[in-house]
């Protein structure tokens, strides 16, 4: 819509319009681009798409993977590209992206945990001291990979696994890309940060998603915990926020005395 005022045109758009809808259980989008096109690509549960960016529609190339789709992350290894999957307690997907209307599904990783002593009060009331707890197929909620090497060797790379069960690993990012690498265990042969923090029997503290600073700063969103900043390299912790103990802040719904801030 143009609306002629002094001084120039003013240009409207109508913000309040949908103008297209692409598929239904979307849980992540990225835009992605071959070195000639952009292209879309989205999740649908477990359907994994793409498609060009374009005024008009195009061809959708799917494939089903073994898990809901939590998160898209792209990446390129040994000059070819791919889009890592992160599935929840499925694990990692790894897709060969040479072309995108035919996709191919390489293999599924799965990321191990283990954590503790622990102690905390199940739903009975009862405490439970110095518990241990280990899985072998975490919640991968999100992946980041942190570029250290050059566009021709990436045996530096690391990637960071949010693992919803126990907190934030690093490990090679060749552990995943290897051309050995198969279905199975991930190795995790770098820091790891457990984040988690019980009040009962349910921890909270799942880091939900990953991202890096231009300063080089890992951000984590770790739920009701708040947002917490950690050194990509050995992942301390260098700070946090949360609302809820944000003395500057007015929140608590029932009007409780505000908290001071603390872990």
């Amino acid at each position: 819509t143009q609306i002629a005022q002094p001084g120039g045109t003013m240009f409207v758009s109508n913000t309040d319009t949908l103008v297209a809808q692409i598929g239904g259980a979307t849980q992540d989008v990225k835009r992605y681009n071959d070195g000639t096109s952009d292209w879309l690509l989205f999740s649908m549960a477990n359907r994994f798409a793409a498609t060009k960016i374009g005024m008009t529609k195009s061809v959708v190339g799917e494939i089903l993977v073994p898990g809901y789709i939590e998160r898209i992350t792209t990446v390129t290894y040994g000059g070819k590209p791919y889009a890592l999957l992160s599935m929840g307690n499925k694990g990692i997907g790894v897709v060969d992206m040479a072309n995108p209307l035919g996709m191919t599904y390489l293999r599924t990783m799965t990321v191990a945990y283990a954590y503790g002593p622990v102690s905390y009060v199940d739903g009975g009331g009862n405490l439970v001291a110095d518990a241990l707890f280990t899985g072998t197929s975490g919640a991968v909620n999100d992946l980041l990979v942190d570029t250290k090497g050059t566009a021709t060797d990436e045996s530096d790379d690391e990637l960071l696994i949010a693992n919803g069960d126990f907190g934030i690993q690093k490990t090679k990012l060749s552990n995943l890309m290897g051309a050995a690498a198969v279905d199975g265990a991930l190795a995790i042969d770098g820091a790891q940060r457990f984040t988690l923090k019980y009040a009962g029997e349910n921890p909270w503290g799942a880091p939900q998603s990953l991202k890096m600073h231009s300063d080089g700063r890992l951000y984590a969103a770790l739920g009701f915990i708040g947002i917490a900043i950690y050194d990509p390299v050995d992942l301390a912790r260098l700070g946090f926020y949360n609302l809820y103990t944000d003395t500057s802040t007015r929140e608590d719904w029932f009007g409780y005395p505000m908290r001071k801030p603390g872990d």
